[in-house]
């Protein structure tokens, strides 16, 4: 039997793209896509693009769900409610010395989630938050994240769990990627420190997934250069909106979540949808947010492909176009 595909001729790129400037009638031209990054959704194979595999410690990504009660009493009934409902961590915003771990943690079996402390700007006595927790979870397995410390609360953190450090959402693009990875750098490798980055999501899908990929393979370029590859970097994705409306909030975090998880991140974190508290109950709208991520997980089935955008010529070539960018500044400011 002869084969097929002998029957057609061979594809040629050239003529593709004469084809394609016609129909689109506009010059086939790369544009900005973020200030000073130029993509080309139009370089088919001829890139090359060599990007290594994007590797998963683990399975999914931790459902994460923004906590926040008067009362730690309060406080833990979410957090059961949450859980129950399919988050897998949870982020609570502390603001006062004044939190009871026995009350906040009851029924809860912290060796399965992971939970962040978000710090409010609120004044209070962090060293008798810390003293109380080291008191509470002695003898029990914990994963946590600390975010919006101070220098001297990072410190005392740091013996718990890993620290937080944020990359920019205003400015460049590019410098801002290279500035939290120094952070992280000198954290990991000159204090020995675990850190998490929180990393805004951006509303265009594939730069988002090309910031989420450049970010960790050069992370795991400056790990290979201390000789200690086994210091992968934890990537939480901070979803951000651009406009108030709950329902078009719901649509884009469906589509920035799902970016994300494109790229690896590590964990989801999507504030409340903002619905009509007149109209509906309080917990109505904590279960849309965490159900937007259930359904990409549990319905989507996205957690199961790893390194879904492989091969895709134009977020490859993205991703190594920004890859470059970063590298060249990182270095070149040590």
């Amino acid at each position: 039997m002869s084969n097929f595909f002998s029957e057609f001729k061979e594809a040629d790129q050239q003529e593709w793209l004469k084809i394609v400037e016609k129909e689109l009638k506009t010059s086939l031209e790369p544009y900005e896509i973020s200030k000073d990054l130029y993509a080309n959704p139009f370089i088919g194979n001829s890139g090359n693009s060599s990007l290594p595999n994007i590797k998963k410690n683990s399975v999914g990504w931790t459902v994460f769900q923004h906590i926040q009660g008067n009362t730690s009493t309060e406080v833990n009934t979410k957090t059961l409610e949450a859980l129950e409902g399919g988050a897998s961590g949870i982020s609570l915003v502390i603001a006062s010395e004044d939190f009871d771990f026995e009350v906040v943690f009851k029924g809860v079996i912290l060796s399965y989630i992971q939970v962040r402390f978000y710090f409010s700007d609120d004044f209070f006595d962090s060293k008798t938050f810390f003293q109380n927790l080291k008191t509470y979870i002695e003898g029990k397995e914990a994963y946590f994240v600390f975010a919006g410390l101070t220098k001297d609360e990072a410190k005392l953190a740091g013996t718990f769990g890993k620290i937080e450090v944020v990359c920019k959402n205003e400015g460049i693009l590019i410098e801002n990627l290279s500035d939290v990875l120094r952070e992280a750098e000198n954290l990991v490798f000159s204090e020995n420190v675990d850190v998490v980055i929180s990393l805004p999501v951006k509303e265009n899908f594939y730069l988002n997934i090309a910031q989420h990929k450049a970010l960790k393979i050069i992370w795991s370029k400056i790990a290979e250069a201390y000789n200690l590859p086994q210091k992968q970097i934890f990537v939480i994705s901070n979803l951000n909106f651009s406009h108030s409306d709950p329902n078009s909030q719901v649509i884009a975090a469906t589509q920035q979540t799902a970016s994300s998880v494109f790229g690896a991140t590590n964990a989801v974190l999507v504030q409340d949808m903002p619905f009509d508290a007149e109209k509906y109950p309080e917990s109505f709208a904590a279960r849309i947010t965490r159900n937007i991520q259930n359904v990409l997980w549990n319905e989507s089935f996205l957690y199961r492909v790893n390194d879904p955008s492989k091969g895709s010529y134009f977020i490859d070539d993205l991703c190594q176009k920004m890859i470059n960018e970063v590298w060249t500044l990182f270095i070149k400011d040590k």
